[in-house]
């Protein structure tokens, strides 16, 4: 199979000093969703900033085979679409549209490309019909499904996403749920929700302390009520 992310020995400290990874190894094949769990400072979303470079700890981060430099960087980051936990984090054009369009037009796409790419990522979160809305008019689930919009625009091969479901109802998690499991390609979900996890995810890894405690297949990670316990996810 082929692998689309490799993570080895990956170790960051923030500037204040504070440990949030220490020794991570982590693999991903194409085409998987995989899940990360851990408690609220398990270091889930500084794993993510890793994958598309915004960070850049000790140890090694390959997107399908090829290691993340300073030099192509940017091409890193059209391949791997990050969705942060905070949509307005992503979101802060006046127009729907042109948050969508951001990341094609800095690729130098032509405007019919552009064009396409926006049509196409609304149509995939049924957004249809939102690209003169103001993002900040919309709601939660709504703002959700715009930054996922945007981060699609770019065609990624990797989607990361982290805690997609934060503060979202009942019906939010479920239409988002649905969206994401319509979605090809490669997935890394982020999350304490298990049962989110449990309903995209075929394998999961468990974050304590900034390490992998475990990894394997969902159905065993997350019907272990011990290891659970022991982590702070139960």
């Amino acid at each position: 199979m082929t692998v689309a992310i490799k993570i080895q020995n990956l170790s960051y400290a923030y500037p204040d000093g504070t440990s949030a990874l220490n020794g991570v190894d982590l693999t991903v094949e194409a085409g998987a969703t995989v899940g990360v769990v851990g408690a609220n400072g398990a270091g889930k979303s500084t794993l993510l900033l890793h994958l598309n470079g915004i960070l850049n700890g000790d140890g090694a981060v390959e997107i399908f085979g090829e290691p993340i430099t300073k030099r192509n960087v940017k091409d890193i980051r059209r391949r791997v679409g990050l969705v942060f936990q905070n949509p307005d984090d992503m979101l802060f054009m006046p127009r729907l549209e042109d948050d969508v369009a951001f990341g094609p037009r800095n690729l130098g796409l032509p405007d019919e490309a552009v064009t396409a790419r926006v049509r196409e990522a609304l149509a995939a979160t049924s957004l249809q019909g939102y690209e003169k809305r103001s993002p900040h008019h919309m709601s939660l689930g709504e703002r959700r499904r715009a930054s996922l919009a945007a981060a699609l625009a770019l065609k990624p091969d990797v989607l990361a996403l982290d805690e997609p479901t934060a503060n979202l109802d009942g019906r939010g998690r479920r239409e988002l749920a649905g969206l994401l499991g319509s979605l090809g390609g490669t997935k890394v979900i982020a999350s304490h929700d298990l049962a989110f996890v449990a309903q995209l995810c075929a394998d999961v890894a468990v974050l304590a302390r900034g390490r992998v405690v475990a990894a394997g297949p969902a159905r065993e990670i997350l019907t272990d009520e011990g290891l659970l316990r022991e982590y702070g996810l139960s």
